[in-house]
């Protein structure tokens, strides 16, 4: 819904409302493969690119002289398991860890509203599963809006899924009432897409050895990882 002075994002009963007569970019965080990044600066810089997205656009260009809470840039970088890289140049980085670069420069711009579209492309299992917990942490009380391609991980991390395929809405329910049926359809499709859409609380994260036996066992070594 959108007014002269206020918009407003609906989804199932979920509400933000953004200032102004219209939303900024800064008030929606997209995380995506391939997401622009400045090969010639380190992982750090980029990262701290995305706290500038939230200020005004003279405050933005000041940001590289005077950085904005580079310790929260550096916690992120550690959470998405990227320690110790925080002053590499991003061009020799691997694709995995370029995306978490990008994955981390979303979270720091701190915006109400997530979108993460195939977040654990290029991952390994276990990263995948590091990386959507850390979402899951970080979105808190934001909305948070994933697609995902793998069913198997958007039932375990998320409330509720949109199943499409060839572009019609299979499915819209909570990911505990989704059938095993159901599932086998979207996973048997090469174009089908499942949008996992995470409630406003997110779930107790796991303890380290359960993240290490979800890896291991739900991943067949027949799956193609980059």
């Amino acid at each position: 819904m959108m007014t002269e002075r206020h918009h407003e994002l609906r989804f199932d009963g979920l509400t933000k409302t953004f200032d102004g007569d219209r939303p900024r970019s800064a008030d929606v965080a997209h995380a995506y493969p391939g997401g622009t990044l400045v090969d010639r600066r380190t992982a750090l810089a980029n990262v701290l690119v995305g706290s500038s997205l939230s200020r005004s656009w003279w405050r933005g260009l000041l940001e590289p002289l005077a950085p904005r809470n580079p310790a929260r840039a550096l916690e992120l970088l550690d959470r998405v398991g990227l320690d110790g890289k925080a002053d590499a140049r991003t061009d020799t980085l691997s694709a995995g860890e370029r995306q978490r670069v990008a994955f981390a420069r979303a979270l720091m711009q701190d915006a109400p509203v997530i979108v993460a579209d195939e977040p654990t492309a290029n991952l390994d299992p276990s990263s995948s599963i590091t990386v959507l917990d850390v979402l899951e942490d970080v979105a808190g009380k934001r909305m948070l809006i994933t697609v995902l391609h793998d069913m198997d991980l958007a039932v375990e991390h998320y409330d509720r899924i949109v199943g499409i395929v060839d572009g019609s809405v299979r499915f819209d329910r909570p990911a505990e009432s989704i059938t095993a049926a159901e599932l086998e359809e979207l996973s048997d499709r090469d174009d089908a897409d499942a949008s996992a859409v995470a409630a406003t609380e997110s779930r107790p994260p796991r303890d380290a050895d359960a993240t290490t036996e979800v890896a291991e066992n739900r991943y067949s070594p027949a799956r193609h990882w980059k």
